[in-house]
């Protein structure tokens, strides 16, 4: 891809490529201060606010929802995208700096992939593929993304996200 766009600091509503909802908190929610998860929304279901999206002097960037930073949470072997109010719970639950990089679809559409590394060093991202609904919507899963074997290399649209106004 030549010169792929970088994100520029600011508000946005996130899409995935491959589900039509917003990607956000849900709308309803405890209001403890415990970590709050992640999920494509159901079709018609509007996020109470949008991402601010702030890039760090590594190139990397800090993505919050509701004053609550993103991070993983791994749980029963599995992670999923959560907003931390209150900060770190432990090293497999805590916000994390993300990488933010414009990428072609395997349907070529440009989108945003959204990774960061484990603490064992696993390269990891947003994805929706192989995630079951809940009763909010399609919860985040952070696993390894799939791309294919071209150069550059393309993603799966569920795997893929768009950042607008």
């Amino acid at each position: 891809m030549q010169n792929p766009r970088i994100l520029a600091n600011g508000e946005y509503a996130i899409v995935c490529h491959e589900h039509d909802g917003f990607v956000f908190r849900h709308p309803i929610e405890d209001d403890s201060r415990r970590p709050k998860a992640v999920y494509s929304l159901f079709s018609g279901v509007q996020p109470t606010s949008n991402w601010k999206v702030d890039k760090t002097d590594k190139g990397l960037y800090v993505l919050t929802a509701k004053n609550a930073p993103a991070g993983y949470w791994v749980q029963k072997g599995k992670a999923s995208v959560f907003a931390f109010p209150d900060g770190p719970v432990s090293e497999d639950a805590r916000p994390v700096d993300w990488d933010i990089k414009e990428v072609l679809t395997t349907e070529d559409r440009n989108g945003y992939i959204i990774a960061t590394k484990l603490p064992d060093g696993t390269e990891v991202g947003w994805s929706l593929q192989d995630v079951e609904p809940s009763q909010f919507g399609l919860p985040i899963s952070v696993q390894p993304l799939r791309t294919t074997k071209s150069n550059p290399p393309r993603y799966l649209p569920s795997e893929v996200f768009d950042f607008g106004n």
